[in-house]
């Protein structure tokens, strides 16, 4: 079994990455594995790699039908797309603002200057929410523009919720089943290449270079950068 991530999440995950790109990473990601064989396979869950290459298939095959490479196109709503993008960065931005503010002998919540991976639509917004009231909490000693921060977090998360409570749902349920099963086997697929990558940096722990080949950039690559661009204009660092 790739995950135990539900298939609402699958399908949410799946719809929200380029497909060529996906396929393009599956065959980058699997090619590092095949190289290091055993000891990267050995630390996952038996016939992994097998279950993976299956989906990846899957996928390869369904990009064939025109119907379902259609919906496709059409994607996930944009804007959730690149609030969930940028939400990713807003993360960053508030810890590095929030561990220059802790270095500097300001006292700073644990959760602002460590900030823990979240990766499913809840987890952001979960963690977004709480960080925004910590952020809130502390804005007189942090930089002037920090309100502009602390608001842009509140607007990410609103739409981050708004797609999460009902938009996703009712466009998944309104889909063919032959597309609902493309979209979650994308999903599987990106679960199990973040999987081999946790792996991948783990076996090669102590060699960075190695380790830094386990990435996501070809899937990621241009995600969200002209919309980020835009948001970040006037809030600094």
């Amino acid at each position: 079994m790739i995950t135990t991530i539900t298939q609402e999440e699958l399908m949410a995950l799946g719809s929200r990455y380029h497909t060529g790109y996906l396929d393009e990473q599956a065959g980058y990601t699997l090619g590092l594995a095949s190289r290091d064989g055993i000891p990267l396979i050995s630390l996952l869950p038996k016939g992994y790699i097998t279950e993976l290459k299956d989906s990846q298939d899957r996928v390869s095959q369904a990009m064939k039908d025109g119907r379902v490479t259609a919906a496709d196109t059409e994607g996930a709503d944009a804007l959730q797309n690149a609030a969930f993008a940028i939400a990713k960065l807003w993360r960053s931005k508030v810890m590095h603002r929030c561990r220059r503010a802790a270095s500097m002998g300001i006292p700073m919540p644990e959760e602002l200057v460590r900030v823990n991976r979240a990766q499913t639509g809840p987890e952001v917004i979960d963690q977004m929410d709480r960080m925004t009231k910590l952020l809130e909490s502390r804005q007189a000693s942090l930089a002037p523009d920090t309100e502009a921060l602390i608001n842009l977090g509140q607007e990410l998360a609103a739409v981050l919720r708004e797609a999460e409570d009902g938009q996703m749902v009712k466009k998944f349920h309104d889909l063919p089943e032959t597309v609902k099963e493309f979209y979650r086997n994308k999903g599987l697929l990106y679960v199990g290449l973040k999987v081999i990558n946790e792996a991948g940096r783990e076996l090669h722990a102590g060699d960075p270079e190695k380790a830094a080949q386990y990435n996501f950039n070809i899937l990621r690559r241009n995600h969200g950068r002209k919309v980020q661009a835009e948001v970040w204009e006037g809030i600094s660092l």
